[in-house]
């Protein structure tokens, strides 16, 4: 304080005091005035709040009251209604459950944003895509570029586990680098995650693999054996990777431990051979924009002569954008579609029941109008009954969603559980659905009611004329042109798929088994496949992976006359003596293999006819074809056959004659004694190879997995189809009953002049049959033009035929009929002196 009096002068320092006291005062008024303002302003909000729920309360009272004063004196409109709004409420959640599952995928991981999978695209005479890249890439990635922070390989087998003598089967390990575990949020229940696979020998397993093995005992550092040739400690503990995840595997080991077969096959240093998954994490800042042309130029400078693109796909996007295969992201959309093209069908039952019925509302009407109702008011009291009814049918429409979803996780091969009720994103859906649909119902009709004049009203003057009637016979339409357009995709889908199923696909796939061929069942091949060939039920036997796919996708394969610049990709695989026989393929040139011909093991190809059209050559037989460094020739063609799904064209495609490298053995058995036959097969295989469990499958099992989601999409379509059209029967019945009680005076006139019930169904009958007629008309050009571009999506297709759309009209119309049907034969029966005295 003495330093700053003996520095400063004391006039000033009062000056400043002053200064400083009159600056708080009005500081202080301005505070005081700014805190009365926002107090004003919180009290007029808050008056507001109570004002504004107050009235809601008694809105919301008045309408519940007089909604369930007319539901009770109406049940059965009032039951047509509810029913149909809950069960299109209902299919409409079920669908959004579907999609938001679909769009969940992946999105769980912490850094999903920034998690990319390497994707490889070739344009050779048709686009074909792979997420299949050299084994170098992942490596060169990091090290050449600083914007990439992490990356891993990633690749999966089935192996069997023995465990203390016992084998377990059916589980599919995964091989990755320590860096997966940082990259991806897989948590742990025990071990660490940083250093779980540092170790050569180290396994991490799942918890639901852990209670298969384990059961209650801890795993850690107990030992497992992979196809008895390796063993490896358990070092950790993860959670099962959940269903929504790309990454679906029971353990998880290092990528170091693949076999010495794979590594020497596919080393760090082969940038030709295309054979396992890269995946990368990035920098926040980048873009993949300016990364891709990056990551294809580094292949380029290893494979200059690769005509492939490689780059880089969002985690995200993998299941709905498969580079392999198709993905769902056309059924997002017609899911999507359905779910509102439901919901509306439910909500036009809603206006046409409603208007239908609006006559016997405008005694009411009148007389509120009177009494000094405004139109507003009205508005607003028919907009309340229709979300009140809207909301009742949310209510019924989740139990029958909490009833309906195990039917419909078993259909659509889902994991959806009824918690996602508790979510945010669920309930603001639910409530988005509810306010739409009681919007939407009740839009209509409360401007048709509202506009009723109470002078004619009270005076009977009043008729609705035919602008009600004709908007009615409008949304009848527009409900049964929905009906059809799905009826016909239904009928698309069901006959695309058995057309698949049955379809040419230049081999036998049924009663074709295969299993592995190694250690002691493959040591003596020869002897073994005449010890099987002895089995009065064994057709067939041979080497090789089956045709639906190959051991190889290669494009170093040159012929003479090859242009040197251009790369095409071939399928190859190696099989042994009676391949083609065993498949059931038919040669269109040249021969099998044959024992008798020593050339044949020193280089002889078959090749498929796709293959020699490429190389274009009219008579292949005896042409000379180099893989690699090694050359072969041409002894046979055989005739075109589909090698996957019929998604695809057919490839280019070589087999080798050289059974050491064949891993499989494929058996081809007799219908019969099927049961037997393969008991048969398993004696044999534990004589050859004790301590290994006998594994095999069905060719034709494996082939109907390709079309598991057309399969399961085609069943769900079906049954929202059927839905869809109990909902509009459910309007249908209700209008029927209404139209037919507005005639009643005029039915009971014509039989008395007599007419015939026959006659008088035919009349009530015939309107309803040209509006389902006309919705023929509209669903037919639309339908065809959606289902032949879905049909695009397959290179081999059915034509869609007239047929089709004759089955699906007379389909409609039946139905239309017999929903009506029982409304006009009961009013064509009735005694006509009731109906005189009818009103």
């Amino acid at each position: 304080m003495r330093w700053f009096l003996n520095h400063n002068h004391p006039d000033e320092i009062i000056g400043d005091y002053e200064e400083c006291f009159h600056t708080i005062a009005r500081e202080k008024s301005a505070f005081k005035a700014r805190l009365w303002y926002w107090a004003q302003v919180l009290l007029a909000v808050f008056s507001f709040m109570r004002i504004s729920f107050n009235w809601g309360i008694t809105m919301f009272s008045n309408y519940t009251r007089v909604t369930f004063r007319n539901i009770k004196r109406h049940k059965g409109y009032s039951s047509l209604n509810v029913a149909g709004l809950a069960l299109g409420m209902a299919c409409c959640i079920l669908m959004l459950l579907w999609v938001q599952d679909e769009l969940s995928y992946d999105r769980y991981h912490e850094h999903a944003h920034r998690l990319f999978r390497v994707g490889r695209e070739s344009t050779y005479r048709a686009l074909r895509k792979s997420s299949r890249v050299p084994s170098p890439l992942a490596p060169a990635l990091k090290n050449e570029f600083p914007e990439v922070i992490q990356t891993t390989r990633y690749f999966t087998s089935s192996k069997f586990i023995k465990y203390q003598g016992k084998n377990f089967t059916g589980n599919t390990i995964a091989y990755s680098e320590p860096a997966f575990f940082a990259m991806f949020s897989f948590p742990f229940i025990k071990g660490d995650p940083h250093t779980a696979i540092d170790s050569v020998s180290a396994i991490v397993i799942t918890e639901k693999l852990a209670d298969k093995i384990f059961g209650k005992t801890d795993p850690v550092g107990q030992i497992l054996n992979l196809d008895n040739q390796k063993d490896f400690i358990v070092t950790g503990i993860m959670q099962n990777p959940p269903h929504n995840s790309y990454f679906q595997f029971d353990g998880l080991v290092p990528f170091a431990a693949r076999s010495e077969r794979l590594k020497k096959r596919a080393g760090d240093d082969n940038w030709k051979l295309n054979i396992f998954e890269a995946f990368v994490l990035l920098d926040p800042q980048v873009s993949t924009a300016d990364l891709n042309p990056k990551v294809d130029a580094l292949v380029k400078e290893h494979v200059p002569n690769s005509s492939s693109t490689f780059y880089l796909q969002p985690i995200t996007d993998i299941h709905l954008h498969p580079l392999q295969g198709e993905g769902n992201t056309k059924y997002l959309y017609i899911f999507s579609i359905l779910a509102a093209f439901v919901l509306i069908i439910a909500c036009i039952n809603f206006m046409n029941l409603a208007t239908a019925r609006s006559g016997n509302r405008c005694k009411e009407i009148g007389m509120r109008k009177v009494l000094g109702a405004r139109r507003t008011d009205l508005i607003r009291q028919f907009l309340g009954e229709s979300l009140l009814l809207s909301l009742l049918s949310v209510c019924l429409a989740v139990i029958l969603v909490s009833l309906l979803l195990p039917l419909f996780n078993s259909l659509s091969g889902k994991h959806i559980g009824m918690d996602l009720i508790k979510e945010a994103r669920f309930i603001l859906a639910v409530a988005v659905v509810t306010l739409f649909s009681g919007l939407l119902a009740g839009s209509y009709p409360t401007l048709l009611l509202s506009s009723f004049q109470p002078a004619k009203v009270l005076r009977d003057t009043f008729r609705l004329g035919t602008k009600g009637a004709v908007f009615r016979r409008i949304l009848v339409v527009f409900q049964f042109s929905v009906s059809i357009f799905l009826i016909i995709g239904a009928l698309v889908v069901h006959s695309q798929l058995l057309y698949m199923q049955n379809e040419d696909l230049g081999f036998d796939k049924d009663y074709l088994i295969y299993f592995p061929s190694s250690g002691g069942f493959a040591a003596d091949f020869a002897a073994e496949k005449i010890e099987l060939l002895q089995h009065p039920d064994i057709l067939g036997v041979t080497r090789g992976n089956p045709p639906i796919w190959f051991d190889v996708w290669s494009s170093q394969v040159s012929w003479e006359g090859k242009d040197p610049e251009e790369e095409i990709t071939f399928k190859i695989t190696p099989v042994g003596f009676d391949y083609f026989s065993t498949m059931k393929m038919e040669l269109e040139a040249g021969r099998d293999f044959s024992k008798n011909m020593a050339s044949d093991l020193d280089g002889g190809l078959v090749i498929n006819a796709a293959a020699a059209r490429v190389m274009g050559w009219d008579s292949p037989v005896g042409q000379p074809v180099v893989l690699g460094e090694k050359t072969g020739r041409v002894v046979g063609v055989v005739k075109d056959f589909h090698d996957g799904s019929l998604h695809n064209a057919i490839y280019p495609a070589i087999f080798e004659l050289d059974p050491s490298r064949s891993y499989l053995a494929c058996v081809r058995i007799n219908s019969v004694n099927v049961a037997e036959t393969i008991r048969f097969l398993e004696a044999r295989w534990n004589k050859n190879m004790p301590g290994f469990p006998f594994e095999y499958s069905f060719l034709d099992e494996t082939i109907a997995q390709f079309y598991q989601t057309e399969q399961r999409m085609g069943k769900l379509f079906t049954i929202f189809t059927v839905l869809a059209i109990i909902i509009a029967c459910l309007g249908l019945f209700g209008l029927a009953s209404f139209t037919t009680a507005q005639q009643t005076r005029q039915i009971g006139i014509r039989k008395v002049l007599g007419a015939s019930a026959t006659a008088i169904v035919v009349l009530l009958s015939r309107q309803f049959t040209r509006w389902v007629l006309l919705s023929n008309l509209f669903a037919g050009p639309v339908a065809f033009l959606v289902m032949n571009r879905w049909l695009q999506n397959f290179a081999y297709r059915i034509t869609i035929g007239f047929e089709i759309f004759l089955l699906a009209g007379f389909l409609t119309l039946g139905l239309a009929l017999l929903t009506v049907g029982f409304q006009t034969v009961k009013a064509a029966w009735a005694n006509p002196v009731l109906s005189l005295r009818y009103e």
